[in-house]
């Protein structure tokens, strides 16, 4: 991966940017570039008709964001390196004639991420900065899921996800290591239930999101919250194989009230109680849909 980008002194560049406003042509201009490799493997062993375990390792990287490498005093730059990705799971596969359900334990790992976050400016009011941070982080858990074939007409099914996760390495701030990651639940689930009737279907699906941390600092706890929707409809078979559907899907049935992240132009400079307000982005409330689909 190669990247070109300006923040310096390019003849070329400055000429064409003098007359852009705030800008004094006074800039500073340098080229990044690095190399990295990735590999998967994954193995699949069949014990019975009905089930199997397989599992799988990779190592795989993500580039880091231009505007996350930046020059300091001297004009020297940043090093520009991969962020590797290390994830492996295990797990098991099993069906029968009216059940299937599969298990799995996972683990990740990412290392030096370069996280570029925009947060209020302390010396000048109402003005926003980027704060670029290294960061590493792992995360071992378990995820589950499954459906149940109740007769012709109903099917239960659900998942679930559970893990720990916490950072290993926060560049300017060692304190906050072992703190779990912003607005990553170590729970969440989902159930729901569907019905299905000549051209008739519908479906009642609920999601709970457990509590987490709005910020790196984990000095704002979000609380959880469960989220409804109900979805059905009706489908007209038509002549040739083509097929009108007509459906109503209700988003956030019980009108639950909750927030979804904080705010993070604060950081973790914001607190949570007792405070004399929050600053957070809610949960939507409840609404309605109307669906017409056309198939051909």
């Amino acid at each position: 991966n190669t990247a070109s980008f300006v923040m310096g002194n390019d003849p070329l560049i400055n000429d064409s940017l003098e007359t852009v406003s705030y800008t004094d042509g006074s800039l500073t201009s340098d080229d990044v570039d690095t190399t990295e490799w990735a590999l998967s493997v994954g193995a699949l062993f069949r014990l019975t008709d009905r089930m199997n375990i397989f599992g799988n390792v990779s190592r795989g990287y993500f580039f880091p964001q231009i505007r996350s490498i930046p020059f300091d005093d001297f004009g020297n730059l940043a090093s520009y390196e991969g962020e590797i990705i290390l994830q492996g799971e295990a797990g098991v596969k099993y069906r029968a004639d009216n059940f299937d359900f599969t298990a799995t334990l996972f683990y990740t790992e990412l290392e030096d991420r370069r996280n570029v976050d925009f947060v209020n400016d302390p010396n000048n009011p109402g003005g926003v900065i980027e704060v670029t941070a290294l960061q590493s982080t792992e995360a071992v858990g378990l995820e589950a899921s499954g459906s149940w074939y109740i007769g012709d007409f109903w099917t239960l099914f659900g998942n679930i996800t559970l893990r720990d996760h916490e950072f290993t390495k926060v560049e300017g701030n060692p304190d906050q290591v072992g703190n779990e990651l912003r607005r990553q639940p170590t729970e969440m689930a989902n159930l729901g239930v569907r019905f299905r009737l000549a051209g008739f279907d519908a479906a009642l699906m609920g999601h709970y999101h457990g509590s987490n941390f709005a910020n790196d600092g984990n000095t704002v706890e979000l609380d959880s919250y469960t989220l409804w929707r109900l979805d059905a409809g009706y489908t007209f078979e038509l002549d040739g194989g083509d097929a009108i559907r007509i459906s109503a899907q209700v988003f956030n049935l019980t009108d639950e009230e909750g927030l979804q992240e904080g705010s993070p132009r604060q950081g973790s400079s914001q607190v949570g109680e007792p405070a004399q307000f929050f600053i957070g982005r809610p949960i939507l409330p409840q609404r309605v849909q109307l669906r017409i689909t056309y198939d051909f």
